[in-house]
């Protein structure tokens, strides 16, 4: 008992620690906005006139809203989540994202699964 009450206190601190915006921030920039220009925001953005299923990933609203299908993250279920889903390309009832040949690494999918487990940290909006 004495150790369940011990990490949920260092979870709580954790989840509270000032270090932790700018890291997730860190994280989005390095991991998550550079697969978004490179796959995604050609066809999911206001910057491009598109938005493709209804999805607009280049706000913060527009993730969260999701698109035609629904909100694109789940924060309940990581692995649910429409974003996920749609790059892992495993699911026959949400399509494969990218559409192209150009899947993401294994490595990026963990990345968005890690970025939305850790609330979906996104600077609004996303500058090009």
């Amino acid at each position: 008992m004495r150790v369940v009450a011990i990490l949920v206190v260092i979870t709580s601190l954790y989840r509270h620690h000032p270090c932790r915006a700018d890291s997730q921030e860190d994280f989005f920039e390095n991991r998550i906005r550079p697969v978004l220009s490179e796959h995604c925001i050609a066809c999911h953005s206001n910057q491009a006139g598109k938005s493709n299923g209804g999805l607009k990933l280049d706000s913060r609203s527009g993730v969260f809203e999701g698109g035609d299908s629904g909100p694109s993250v789940n924060f309940n279920d990581v692995r649910a989540s429409l974003m996920v889903r749609a790059v892992r390309r495993q699911d026959t009832e949400v399509s494969a994202m990218p559409p192209d040949s150009k899947h993401l690494t294994e490595q990026q999918v963990l990345d968005f699964e890690k970025s939305i487990g850790d609330g979906a940290f996104y600077p609004d909006p996303i500058p090009a």
